[in-house]
């Protein structure tokens, strides 16, 4: 149920994805990601999903990271050169070589390939996915993918996952509509509604909780 993300998500959300998304983009919040958003933006293959706010932060959080790390120099040339596809792929080799940065390292990939490869991206938040389960962003974004890729078990399998680990009330409402799509897709319509129900009333307690977030969207 897309129209209910965009509709009362809200800046608290953009919020809990910022800080899913890792140490790098405090380090990085100095840094001019925008022009590359915007190629990346422009480079979004048919296949991919629907970027809603969270994945298209966590491309910009990944973006930042990339250009901000002095490690990464090889990484940051391919993406300044638009070969987006390439830099996650890049970014998928290095981390098994870099263990403390691994899940870090897969995340920016898979956020990266999101609008340009999303089998690319199926892999690399499936290796995320399993260095750290209890990632739930990680989940919601496998069942995005899988999703749009015409696999409604394994969208349904993701949301579930996604649902049981640790997380605040955004990711949770997140995790609750891939629930509902995934369910949906499924033609179980009662089970969806109950996912969507549930996903608004967590939505509205945000907006409850931070009413200012409606005139900002």
């Amino acid at each position: 149920m897309k129209w209910g993300r965009g509709a009362l998500f809200g800046a608290a959300a953009w919020l809990a994805a910022m800080a899913a998304s890792g140490p790098c983009a405090s380090r990085a919040s100095d840094i001019d990601a925008g022009p590359v958003f915007r190629a990346l933006q422009a480079h979004r293959v048919v296949s991919a999903p629907w970027p809603d706010p969270p994945s298209r932060q966590a491309a910009l959080s990944a973006i930042k990271g990339v250009l901000s790390d002095p490690a990464l120099v090889s990484v940051r040339e391919t993406l300044q050169a638009g070969r987006f596809d390439a830099a996650a792929q890049q970014l998928q080799a290095l981390a098994p070589l870099d263990q403390p940065h691994a899940f870090e390292r897969l995340r920016q990939a898979g956020a990266l390939a999101f609008f340009v490869n999303p089998q690319r991206a199926i892999d690399a938040y499936e290796a995320a996915a399993a260095n750290r389960p209890g990632d739930r962003w990680v989940r919601v974004w496998l069942a995005q993918l899988y999703g749009a890729a015409g696999k409604p078990s394994l969208a349904l399998a993701c949301a579930r996952a996604a649902l049981k680990s640790t997380g605040d009330t955004a990711t949770v409402a997140a995790a609750l509509d891939e629930l509902g799509d995934a369910l949906a897709s499924r033609g179980w319509l009662a089970e969806a509604r109950d996912a969507y129900k549930r996903e608004l009333a967590l939505r509205r307690a945000l907006l409850a909780r931070s009413p200012d977030d409606m005139d900002r969207r």
